[in-house]
């Protein structure tokens, strides 16, 4: 989640930073956590879907926006500084 935070981050404040290297930055939150709820466990789906909508829910109360809808691409064509991005193929969490 760091990456993407702080792709966010440096969009909205680029004379912060002067680049970046990024680890495994995702585009969507929902998918990634969803990705990683339905990984190696026997939750069932609905239960997983359940415990995303409160997650979402309190975040939203939280920060007064739904970061879970947030399009982290669109953050990303709005950086004006130099970032390396490192990432794996054989990555199970973000696809």
């Amino acid at each position: 989640m760091g990456a993407s935070i702080g792709i966010m981050y440096c969009s909205l404040f680029p004379r912060n930073v002067s680049s970046l290297i990024l680890d495994t930055p995702f585009r969507w939150l929902k998918e990634v956590v969803r990705n990683v709820a339905e990984h190696g466990n026997s939750v069932p789906g609905f239960m997983i879907s359940l415990g995303l909508s409160m997650v979402e829910r309190k975040l939203y109360e939280l920060l007064e926006k739904n970061i879970f809808l947030t399009d982290f691409k669109m953050y990303l064509n709005l950086l004006e500084i130099p970032a390396v991005f490192i990432y794996s193929t054989m990555d199970i969490v973000v696809k």
